[in-house]
């Protein structure tokens, strides 16, 4: 288990790795590792929620396999995807912690341009308005 430190520096790198689209929330930018190229196009909801990315090992190695109709699943998505994934499901359980009346955390949306954090911040008030 990760110390809380560590969890923000894990989260602080995801967030400077895959961006949300805004008005998108399935498609992220994703940087890539070789730092001289542009940032990838990644859709979550493409072939069932395994995602798409137009990096060359996706649409050349992995898009075909699943445009042949095979089974989605994690072997058939590239880095971007699963970076792009756990940035999606990062911000989506700190959203449902809050929402749930978890203990409070340091707002994690500071680099997020579709969620912000004044809209984690209404969730408390809500939440806390409910009780």
């Amino acid at each position: 288990m990760l110390a809380a430190g560590r969890k923000q520096e894990f989260y602080d790198a995801l967030c400077d790795s895959a961006r949300p689209v805004p008005g998108e929330p399935l498609r992220f930018l994703v940087r890539s590792r070789r730092p001289w190229l542009q940032p990838y196009v990644v859709d979550l909801d493409e072939f069932g929620f395994n995602g798409s990315c137009h990096c060359e090992h996706f649409v050349f190695r992995l898009r075909p396999q699943l445009e042949r109709g095979i089974a989605a699943g994690p072997v058939w998505r590239c880095w971007h995807i699963n970076v792009a994934r756990q940035r999606f499901l990062e911000d989506h359980l700190r959203l449902m912690a809050a929402m749930l009346g978890a203990k409070p955390f340091n707002c994690p949306m500071h680099c997020c341009p579709l969620y912000g954090s004044c809209q984690l911040n209404a969730v408390r008030k809500n939440s806390a308005g409910a009780k």
